[in-house]
């Protein structure tokens, strides 16, 4: 047997004690065994009642999500009874005519792909002065 078989083997002996000591510890501890114990009353009934574990969290789902069901973690702010406004939504569009081309684009953003273009070829002073006059 070589050195190095004999390394491997104390390194897992020894593992496998720290693990087996882990385990005794939390085989005491009162917080699990309550744990265990309400697992086994949950699988009592599932077998009463001729169920499996997915099919009561698929039932729990669907009462979860049915309309006019509220989940809300404790301490958690109440949802608003305003919807967030949009951006963009109540900005009116502003109105570009390029004199060179003709061409009007109606945008509510600057980066728009057109005006960005003409902001590069002609210079945003040039073009911010293509602004239409609101109607």
């Amino acid at each position: 047997m070589s050195s190095l078989k004999i390394s491997a083997y104390r390194k897992a002996e020894l593992a496998l004690a720290k693990q087996i000591a882990a385990f005794e510890q939390m085989k005491t501890d009162p917080e699990l065994r309550k744990e265990l114990d309400f697992l086994g009353k949950i699988d009592d009934f599932l077998k009463e009642h001729d169920m499996t574990r997915s099919k009561l969290h698929q039932i729990l789902t669907m009462q979860l999500s049915a309309p006019g069901v509220v989940s809300q973690k404790a301490g958690a702010a109440k949802p608003s009874a305003k919807p967030a406004a949009k951006p963009y939504g109540d900005r009116p569009p502003r109105i570009y005519t390029n004199p060179h081309t003709s061409e009007t684009i109606q945008v509510k953003r600057k980066d728009h792909g057109v005006l960005q273009g003409w902001i590069a070829e002609y210079g945003e002073t040039t073009v911010e002065s293509w602004l239409q006059e609101a109607a």
